[in-house]
């Protein structure tokens, strides 16, 4: 083989092995497409609760919460929440509830039916299983939506008033089924409570949320803070 043969052979593998090392970054970008592609928020929510005893194992909950989109730059709508918790036993929770929301362009009604399993665990964690049906009806094109949620709840006590949790939760539309799985929400916060009795919490949190298998997915970074009352 001559020189300018060999010289030849040894550009045309330098120029494929150049184009190669292109390669993964090229197939990084085609997988992380959808999700830059995908439409993103960052939101703010805001809430005031509170909680009242009724009788001995059942208690009135009362609720309204603000919640801004756009880069919270804009009022989205406003909630507000009547609902009863009732204590079956030592774990099982039933609790109904009503939320009506007043949006921008339209007005909702939602009512919903929870059932929660709450359990003690060693060394101050808690843990709760929740599933919840509901059924929503926007105005004013009145559809009615119907879906099944389902979260767990994971709490650590750290001295006396201090709490830690997670809450991840799965977003199901009609059934509880794979195909029908639409969302999740990735949430973590801190809980204080304050004054005698702790009658009052102030509760910080930060969540992800992230659709799909929907037209116009959207994905959130959410940060939010919470004052609650305890009147039992």
């Amino acid at each position: 083989m001559t020189f300018c043969a060999i010289r030849l052979k040894l550009k045309s593998t330098i120029v494929e092995t150049a184009k190669l090392k292109w390669l993964p970054s090229i197939l990084l970008a085609v997988w992380l497409f959808p999700a830059f592609a995908q439409q993103q928020d960052f939101r703010l929510w805001t809430s005031l609760s509170q909680e009242v005893n009724l009788g001995k194992n059942v208690e009135l909950q009362l609720g309204q919460q603000a919640r801004f989109n756009n880069n919270v730059a804009q009022l989205e709508r406003h909630f507000y929440d009547v609902g009863l918790n009732f204590k079956l036993g030592d774990v099982y929770r039933l609790s109904p509830g009503y939320r009506f929301t007043d949006g921008l362009e339209e007005i909702g009604h939602r009512i919903q039916i929870d059932q929660s399993l709450n359990h003690n665990l060693p060394n101050k964690w808690w843990l709760k299983q929740r599933l919840r049906l509901q059924w929503n009806l926007d105005q004013p094109i009145y559809v009615t939506d119907y879906r099944i949620r389902y979260q767990f709840k994971l709490v650590k006590k750290f001295g006396k008033d201090f709490y830690l949790y997670t809450e991840p939760e799965l977003f199901y539309c009609h059934r509880f089924n794979l195909q029908d799985f639409y969302q999740y929400r990735l949430e973590g916060g801190m809980k204080l409570e304050m004054g005698k009795g702790d009658w009052a919490a102030l509760d910080l949190f930060y969540i992800f949320e992230d659709e799909f298998n929907i037209e116009a997915p959207l994905r959130s970074h959410i940060l939010g803070f919470g004052l609650s009352f305890n009147l039992n």
